[in-house]
């Protein structure tokens, strides 16, 4: 099996995290699948999406794009490598983000990747747009079938409605024209089902078990909430702030000294974020870490006792899965993607914007931490998020597909 994976976000000097979970999962492929070889097209994604916000980038970024020295093949593995063709692109706004050119590199990836490791079985997209037009096109053209993994949130974003609320066709036609459409959570079957496009299928993104992985820890002084995101609407992070405001409110004096909130990740609003904290008094109790790397994420995940993270939507919430992967109990928001994740054996569900609510759930976690169980929970995140298990459905899928032609 030779799969060619187009992601739309892939992990870049600029934005270390974005895409990580379609790399993760490229990786887990060739890991699991060691007779297989796996290609992943890059143009470049995330180095230039900031081409038109920084225009003090321009001339760096298309020195990178005319520069043979960047078109270049990373092996990552004896059966997996990145195949790089830069490509000048911008925000999908205007002119579609130049995706014609992401399609050219892609299509000269592909034609490199055949030429290295023989034909290609299958096109693995992550995200409809641009990288499932992209395959869409691919296909047609090398007659190769393709596979979407849908992980849009909200599904559709507004930009890809027309004005009278039905998709656009760089988002519909790539939905219609795959193989097979996977959504990462019931949810988001759901939502793409409104669209009247090909019929999803469930399969969440995967967390590598072998790098979060519970650790023995020493008794701390304070308990420690933990919560990692995006400083941005979609998070939620003021209304945890006003949740935190009245939890602490009905603490003693000796309680507030025993509880810590550590709350990691940048963005647009990390600097208003801040200052509500402060304006709701909550400096001495709340420290901002800013954005942080996979290594620091994971030792935060397997120092902390409870992760909260209150988002307004998630088409599935890979920072929920990597919490109890480490073991930890969850606090998260029946907002799509966490109502597949959280069971009563490893956290607590409240509703979106209920400051009540979430104030109570962290409130029973700091007095009942002791009733979650560590085992328990690595155990049932083993069972549905972890690569092993995430490989196996994936492995299945493509074969039914290659088996259909």
């Amino acid at each position: 099996m030779h799969v060619f994976v187009v992601p739309s976000n892939y992990p870049s000097s600029i934005s270390p995290v974005s895409g990580v979970f379609f790399k993760e999962q490229a990786l887990a492929l060739a890991e699991l699948r060691p007779s297989w070889n796996v290609s992943i097209s890059l143009w470049n994604q995330g180095e230039t999406t900031f081409l038109i916000k920084q225009p003090s980038n321009w001339l760096k970024i298309l020195r990178t794009t005319l520069s043979n020295e960047k078109k270049s093949k990373n092996k990552l593995s004896d059966n997996i490598v990145e195949y790089v063709y830069p490509a000048l692109t911008w925000s999908r706004r205007f002119l579609q983000g130049n995706v014609r050119q992401m399609l050219h590199a892609s299509r000269i990836n592909l034609q490199n990747a055949i030429m290295q490791s023989g034909k290609i079985n299958i096109i693995h997209a992550h995200i409809s747009f641009p990288a499932g037009w992209v395959a869409m096109k691919l296909s047609e053209e090398f007659n190769i079938p393709f596979v979407i993994t849908e992980h849009m949130s909200p599904f559709p974003f507004p930009s890809y409605l027309t004005r009278d609320g039905t998709l656009n066709n760089s988002v519909r036609k790539p939905l219609q024209k795959a193989n097979r459409v996977i959504a990462v959570s019931p949810a988001l079957v759901q939502q793409i089902r409104r669209y009247e496009v090909s019929d999803p299928v469930y399969i969440p993104n995967l967390v590598d078990e072998d790098f979060f992985e519970p650790v023995l820890m020493e008794k701390k002084k304070k308990f420690t909430f933990f919560t990692l995101g995006n400083m941005m609407p979609q998070k939620g992070i003021p209304t945890l702030l006003h949740a935190i405001k009245m939890f602490l409110i009905n603490l003693s004096d000796e309680d507030k000294r025993n509880v810590e909130f550590l709350i990691g990740g940048d963005g647009k609003y990390f600097s208003e974020y801040k200052i509500l904290a402060n304006t709701l008094g909550l400096s001495e109790f709340v420290r901002w870490m800013g954005l942080i790397n996979r290594e620091e994420v994971k030792g935060e995940f397997q120092n902390c006792d409870c992760f909260v993270l209150t988002s307004k939507h998630e088409s599935f919430g890979v920072v929920y899965a990597e919490a109890i992967a480490c073991g930890k109990p969850i606090i998260a928001t029946k907002c799509g993607g966490p109502e597949v994740i959280v069971t009563p054996q490893n956290g607590l569900l409240t509703e979106i914007d209920d400051v009540k609510g979430i104030s109570e759930a962290l409130n029973h976690m700091f007095l009942n931490f002791n009733q979650y169980s560590s085992p328990i929970i690595r155990n049932q995140f083993m069972s549905k998020f972890s690569k092993r298990a995430v490989i196996d459905q994936l492995d299945e899928l493509y074969k039914q597909v290659i088996g259909e032609l």
